[in-house]
């Protein structure tokens, strides 16, 4: 009975990360396109009282054997910073970013072992960005 339980484990267990993978992919995409049409809202309806405006996006790269071989930082960078660029955010500052949390790590590990080495979240970057806004008869400058 162990056996059949591991053997679908084992078997369902690529199909889940790939579509985790591609679920995170949409939902970035989708994340700064609706952020791009908050601002837009905002700065119509008058509501905006800065003239800079700040976001911190994080970039997840992959671990295990698949991260070795496929996760390639540098264009994980290039790719978010091109994203949000198209909808006027600057990146201001990248900090590596990576885990101290004790649970996140034997979590890491315990999902390395069920991977049988192949595959776990890694650490990352985090990105600041931030995108200039105009200024409305209402609003005032922020020193």
């Amino acid at each position: 009975m162990l056996t059949i339980i591991w053997t679908l484990i084992s078997m369902l267990l690529p199909f889940i990360i790939i579509g985790a993978i591609v679920y995170a992919i949409i939902m970035r995409k989708r994340e700064a396109k609706e952020d791009a049409q908050e601002i837009e809202n905002l700065q119509k309806e008058g509501k905006v009282k800065a003239v800079k405006i700040n976001k911190v996006v994080r970039v997840s790269l992959s671990g295990g054997l698949i991260g070795a071989i496929f996760t390639n930082p540098r264009r994980a960078l290039i790719n978010t910073i091109a994203e949000h660029n198209k909808y006027g955010w600057n990146c201001h500052q990248i900090i590596p970013h990576s885990t101290v949390n004790l649970f996140v790590k034997v979590l890491q590990i315990l999902v390395l072992f069920c991977t049988f080495g192949l595959w776990t979240w890694g650490a990352g970057y985090i990105l600041l960005f931030e995108k200039k806004i105009e200024e409305s008869s209402e609003t005032r400058t922020i020193e």
